[in-house]
């Protein structure tokens, strides 16, 4: 009908998977009930060969869910090309079997893709922000590092996007397809990489930073110390293979004097908001202290 407002694309969420069959069950629980005529999910199972996987996929059955099995694992970015590869919609969007969405994630998401479709505002590429979720009973670590903010987010630079995190992303299908996906030498960093190759190739980005889903900080020393080495590796490749300021700004957040002043900060302002709240004569020492530490 003339004047009518055009229907909102069509998009699939594609999660890759490998050994962790309870953490996708727990995704499975948020994200189904949000699938409907237009959002579609793949699951990309990447050469896992746990069976529990086969029973959390029969407990949240949906006739818009797509469940794909590779013969052999070939890592995060390669499981991401394979899930796209099985997409038919114009976006895909991208999170991980250990976010936990809340309730209107996906509606919230078209929204902003049906508003940046086309015309003057249209973008390629839309990136997420992540909040800390701890299971229970969170360790010390998990509490000290959900406290500190290092968990996904996004990375700006001068007001650029430099890397839309995985655990969520939108990206319009042929943009994708454009700069031939994620970079399967990458096991960690391959959003870094692929945001790089999009916005040199000219597409547009931009945060959505009212798009949140929780992510689990759930960490022992030896997870903790695996993934930051995965993050220093990933980082280096990233260097050389983008030999520009976004990997080295990457490459440094990622030191351990980095880290320990995230943390610093981060402890600084927990303890400023409970001083705020139990004392409100303390608040002008609260805003010094934090005037500190940042």
């Amino acid at each position: 009908m003339s004047g009518s407002p055009p229907a909102a694309p069509s998009l699939t969420v594609v999660v890759p998977t490998y050994g962790r069959a309870g953490d996708l069950s727990a995704l499975l629980e948020r994200l189904v009930p949000q699938l409907g005529e237009r959002k579609s999910l793949v699951i990309v199972n990447d050469g896992s060969p746990s069976p529990a996987y086969d029973r959390v996929i029969a407990a949240h059955a949906s006739p818009h869910l797509r469940y794909l099995v590779l013969p052999r694992n070939i890592g995060r970015g390669g499981a991401r090309n394979a899930g796209a590869a099985a997409c038919d919609t114009g976006w895909i969007v991208f999170t991980d079997d250990d976010c936990r969405p809340p309730p209107g994630w996906l509606d919230r998401i078209a929204s902003l893709v049906a508003r940046h479709d086309g015309g003057p505002a249209a973008l390629d590429l839309i990136g997420g922000r992540t909040y800390p979720v701890l299971d229970h009973p969170p360790g010390f670590l998990s509490r000290v590092l959900a406290c500190a903010g290092y968990h996904p987010n996004p990375v700006t630079v001068q007001g650029d996007l430099h890397c839309a995190v995985t655990a969520a992303c939108a990206v319009r299908a042929s943009a994708l397809a454009a700069v031939g996906g994620f970079d399967p030498a990458y096991t960690t960093g391959e959003d870094l990489n692929l945001t790089a190759r999009l916005t040199r190739a000219g597409y547009r980005a931009r945060i959505a930073r009212d798009w949140w889903t929780g992510h689990t900080v759930d960490a022992s020393l030896p997870e903790t110390c695996g993934r930051f080495f995965r993050y220093g590796r990933a980082a280096a490749q990233n260097a050389f293979a983008l030999s520009d300021w976004s990997a080295h700004y990457f490459r440094t957040s990622m030191t351990l004097p980095a880290i320990l002043r995230t943390i610093r900060r981060g402890m600084a302002r927990r303890h400023a908001r409970f001083a705020r709240a139990r004392f409100p004569m303390a608040e002008r020492l609260a805003a010094t202290a934090i005037t500190g530490v940042v």
